[in-house]
């Protein structure tokens, strides 16, 4: 993929380079500014390409392990409740994508409250 980039980097300062020459710019002069206009454009272009190509996992799948802890009060003494959930459940990344599932079992819960949820999550990151 960085050799695409490269490739594409001379695609554009040659494209450049003939519209420059057509407008009647001298050829070596137009040679030089479309490579200097093509170096900054692929100056942007070149971290996120070398995240994705040296840093980032293609995709992977990873076990997790799950704990929530939350209290809710109504104001009254002595009304409140912690709440503890404990589960587990699978992270499966591609590439810039992060999905995760899994199953919180309630293992401190108030009379009423659902034995466990299943919860899902999708992040994206380093995009930029």
């Amino acid at each position: 993929m960085n050799g695409m980039v490269n490739s594409g980097e001379s695609f554009l300062s040659a494209d450049i380079a003939e519209e420059l020459t057509m407008a009647g710019m001298d050829h070596d002069e137009a040679d030089k500014e479309a490579a200097e206009r093509a170096a900054r454009v692929f100056r942007e272009i070149r971290p996120a390409m070398s995240f994705i190509t040296d840093k980032a996992n293609l995709y992977a799948v990873k076990p997790l392990f799950m704990l929530d802890v939350g209290s809710i009060t109504s104001g009254g003494a002595g009304d409140q409740v912690t709440r503890v959930a404990v589960g587990g459940g699978l992270q499966m990344t591609i590439a810039v994508a992060k999905f995760e599932v899994g199953y919180l079992h309630a293992a401190r819960r108030v009379t009423g409250d659902p034995r466990g949820n299943v919860i899902a999550r999708l992040v994206f990151q380093n995009l930029f």
